[in-house]
């Protein structure tokens, strides 16, 4: 089948490629590959996002996107929310299109950054890759149809849990909650009960990398194996914020079940990766790079930290 990596594989001969590098995800997924020493080069729709170890190449729409053959790509490119039912069905487009460009190029290998919301959040017990899936959004139908391309050449697929970083989009949970904190009053969430895996994205970059510098095509999950309450997450929030007696409040009070939790274990079994940074350690972290200069217990924030 075109697309299968032919042995032997040795990955610190060829040229890494980050489709999306100017993401979030992204400057940290090149920052990890440009330190285990392999020659990265990250593609962007921005300007050069100077990473260091990483030579960069902008591009102003990826319909233009040339690359040399024999290298090894990672597609992180794309949106995760739209404004409506047009704008959906233009970004399935482009995206798409994107897709079977990268899955047909002479690549020697791919990783596609899918995402855990795929399966859906009706099942109690952490999903496996062999389970069935129940896309409910736009963006997890779009990223399943974009695995059947994929998968279709052989590549690899990550699906890929809550990832939190540095500057996530204001939709983002973890958004949502610091936005919060910046007010006055109560911490207002949509709904405290739901439980999702939460992940740092420097776990996902090591995550990524794994399966890039592999020669495993298939499905991975990249997530941490446990769940946490968006009630737990205000909690570990507030606390590291030194905000521990605010008021909190869920505008749905009687919401629907909602789980999503994945089982890493395919990706320890195949490269000995697991998430090693636990949720209050990662939030601590975050906490700090949020407020620790602008807010009056900054040296509170550093000093925990540090410990």
């Amino acid at each position: 089948m075109p697309g299968l990596l032919e042995p032997p594989f040795d990955p610190m001969k060829l040229d890494f490629f980050v489709i999306g590098a100017s993401g979030f995800i992204g400057r940290v997924v090149c920052a990890e590959l440009a330190g285990t020493g392999l020659t990265v080069h990250g593609v962007g729709r921005t300007r050069d996002a100077e990473i260091p170890g990483v030579h960069w190449i902008n591009v102003d729409d990826y319909d233009e996107l040339t690359l040399p053959p024999g290298g090894v790509c990672l597609h992180l490119a794309g949106r995760s929310k739209f404004r409506g039912t047009y704008d959906s069905k233009i970004e399935e487009a482009h995206a798409m299109a994107l897709t079977e460009k990268i899955a047909h190029h002479d690549f020697s290998k791919v990783v596609f950054a899918s995402t855990a919301l795929v399966y859906g959040d009706q099942q109690s017990t952490p999903h496996l890759e062999t389970d069935p899936v129940f896309p409910r959004s736009a963006y997890a139908r779009m990223k399943l149809k974009a695995e059947e391309v994929m998968l279709e050449r052989g590549r690899t697929v990550a699906r890929i849990a809550n990832v939190y970083v540095t500057g996530m989009a204001e939709s983002n949970v973890f958004s949502r909650i610091l936005s919060e904190m910046e007010e006055p009053d109560r911490i207002r969430v949509r709904d405290l009960n739901a439980v999702r895996d939460f992940i740092d994205v420097r776990d996902v970059a090591r995550g990524l990398t794994a399966l890039a510098m592999g020669g495993q095509p298939g499905i991975f999950n990249v997530g941490s194996g446990t769940g946490a309450s968006v009630r737990q997450l205000v909690d570990y929030i507030a606390e590291e914020a030194g905000e521990s007696a605010r008021e909190i409040v869920a505008e749905a009070e009687n919401s629907p079940e909602s789980i999503l939790v994945i089982d890493p274990g395919k990706m320890k079994a195949a490269f000995g990766w697991r998430a090693e940074i636990p949720i209050r350690k990662g939030v601590r972290h975050l906490v700090a790079e949020r407020f620790v200069k602008r807010s009056s217990f900054g040296n509170q924030l550093r000093a925990r930290q540090r410990s």
